[in-house]
């Protein structure tokens, strides 16, 4: 099972290329999902139909952190 590690940070895309297992992506869109989701079907890793996790961090007071879990089918 693939695992894409999604930013538009180039330092934070240098730490993903680090971790086994983790294929980094950039995504030049910004990080939306929309955008994510995108990324992810351009290196092939993702297809139409497929189960998706998302596991992010939404923006306000918590920022920087890890909160929130979606499961997406595409």
């Amino acid at each position: 099972m693939p695992i894409a590690g999604i930013t538009a940070n180039a330092d934070v895309l240098g730490g993903l290329s680090l971790v086994w297992g983790v294929t980094p992506v950039p995504a030049t869109d910004g990080v939306e999902l929309d955008a994510a989701i995108g990324a992810a079907r351009g290196t092939g890793l993702l297809a139409d139909g497929d189960l998706v996790v998302v596991v992010f961090g939404a923006s306000g007071p918590r920022a920087g952190s890890t909160d929130s879990v979606r499961v997406l089918r595409v």
